[in-house]
């Protein structure tokens, strides 16, 4: 009975899986499959998704379903990895600027990871304007006066991001996200922005704290001086911290 049901249920997933994008009643069904196995996630209205590694079949099924602009990989460059030429080439297929950074999740990341990252945040339309110098200046697509996070049309540009199991430095970021968009607004910072952000850090997109202690920290001690500082002096003071050069 047991292997009947279990058989019944794979069989059900499967065509589930292959059937929600076309049949309109399964897909909310669809959607909480896809956020069980892939842990893809919706953070921030249609601005950041979030995921676990893909195939380059699901990357490009993701990307063209929620109109992604960026995909932001925090695993870094494999040239040699199956993986990162397929999600490269579904990137590059729908046009999706595909952006690497090397981040781990034993150590805080470097002053030049992070400057990617806050640009990705603040500046996407720098990005997608220019994918190739902002990675040699990513501070200044950070610092531009002309930045923006929507394209010419007013809307939100879709951004998704992923590490391997979606978890640890993918939460990292989408916590950063969270406080930087919202800072950005005008929103004070307060504790329920803090607990707003780290929620995207707990286990239900598989990130516990004891396997997630580095990056916990990291943004705390970010939070702290974001609270107090602008942008720039945070960075500024990021560096003396890090030793890093500015």
């Amino acid at each position: 009975m047991k292997k009947r049901l279990l058989v019944f249920l794979l069989l059900f997933f499967g065509y589930l899986e292959g059937s929600s994008i076309q049949n309109e009643r399964l897909r909310p069904l669809g959607r909480v499959f896809n956020s069980l196995k892939y842990n893809f996630h919706k953070v921030s209205g249609g601005a950041l998704y979030r995921s676990m590694q893909l195939s380059y079949r699901r990357e490009s099924e993701f990307n063209f379903r929620n109109n992604i602009k960026i995909s932001l990989n925090l695993r870094g460059e494999h040239f040699e990895e199956r993986w990162w030429r397929g999600q490269k080439s579904a990137a590059d297929d729908l046009g999706v600027v595909f952006v690497n950074i090397p981040v781990s999740k034993r150590s805080y990341p470097s002053l030049y990871s992070l400057s990617v990252m806050l640009a990705v945040i603040h500046n996407p339309r720098g990005i997608l304007e220019d994918p190739e110098g902002f990675k040699k200046d990513p501070l200044k697509y950070v610092f531009d006066p002309n930045g923006s996070t929507v394209d010419e049309f007013g809307k939100e540009i879709p951004i998704k991001v992923n590490c391997q199991f979606g978890a640890d430095r993918t939460g990292m970021f989408c916590a950063l996200f969270i406080i930087e968009r919202e800072l950005r607004r005008g929103v004070k910072p307060t504790a329920i922005l803090f607990r707003k952000a780290k929620r995207q850090m707990s286990l239900l997109y598989r990130s516990p704290q004891i396997s997630n202690l580095v990056m916990n920290k990291f943004i705390g001690d970010w939070w702290r001086i974001r609270r107090q500082c602008s942008l720039e002096e945070a960075i500024r003071f990021w560096c003396l911290k890090m030793g890093d050069k500015y």
